[in-house]
């Protein structure tokens, strides 16, 4: 009797420790992955402010490298924002030469 209540007390303590051993391996693990998750939705995020498509695999293996690669990139949107206004500014100011190029032969 004392032979199973040792059994089962050392097969407890067996599956204690085995419990011990994987969450001390495991948790380091998920606790990487999490933060690699992370740092690839970050990543994606920016870069589709940015004008870009993709970039998350960038985040998730380079972590913050990979953050500031692409808070680098040139920002595509506002290229894309002033060339618009710089169209606008060159059509506007051929309609004021234009007018001014009226007045001056209404005058003269």
């Amino acid at each position: 009797m004392e032979y199973a209540t040792e059994a089962a007390t050392a097969a407890m303590m067996n599956s204690s420790a085995i419990a011990v051993v994987v969450l001390t391996t495991l948790l380091p693990l998920i606790i990487l992955l999490i933060v690699a998750i992370i740092n690839g939705i970050f990543c994606k995020k920016l870069a589709a402010h940015k004008g870009y498509t993709g970039y998350f695999w960038t985040g998730f293996f380079f972590g913050w490298l990979g953050l500031f690669y692409v808070h680098g990139l040139p920002d595509l949107n506002l290229r894309k924002d002033l060339r618009a206004v710089m169209k606008r500014m060159v059509s506007n100011d051929d309609r004021i030469t234009r007018l001014e190029d009226q007045q001056f032969t209404r005058q003269y």
